[in-house]
């Protein structure tokens, strides 16, 4: 088969789409505070299209083009350095812990989450706020 047929095999990262997005990029925002729907390197300033819920595809293959050493930068920015593990944590992890800490501090007990209600609710406040995972 000619080359030129094959499937190119990229490297696996080590980091998720998301963990690069969220250590290089952040909201570049109006005056007033307002998002624009754009994201900025932090890096080197170039502004990159972003829209919530269609991947991290623009602001991964600007990291992987411009910063050829984008996992080195992030290894060395270590929790050390960085005084938190937060970034690293994924969010269906982070959201168990949440759930978990509501029902041990709240005194509640384990069947709470099975009731319907509470699902219910859970749900559309999630839904409203963008916060499971």
């Amino acid at each position: 088969m000619p080359s030129s047929v094959m499937p190119s095999h990229r490297s696996k990262s080590k980091y998720t789409p998301k963990q690069v997005a969220s250590f290089y990029f952040k909201p570049y925002l109006t005056e007033d505070g307002e998002p624009t729907g754009l994201q900025v390197c932090k890096a080197c300033g170039k502004t990159r299209k972003f829209v919530a819920k269609t991947g991290y595809t623009n602001l991964v293959s600007h990291v992987r083009s411009d910063h050829d050493h984008f996992e080195a930068e992030m290894d060395a920015a270590s929790a050390a350095a960085t005084g938190t593990l937060l970034p690293w944590v994924r969010q269906k992890a982070s959201n168990r812990y949440a759930w978990l800490t509501w029902i041990v501090k709240g005194n509640l007990p384990f069947s709470f989450v099975e009731m319907e209600t509470t699902r219910r609710y859970c749900s559309e406040f999630a839904t409203q706020f963008d916060v499971l995972g």
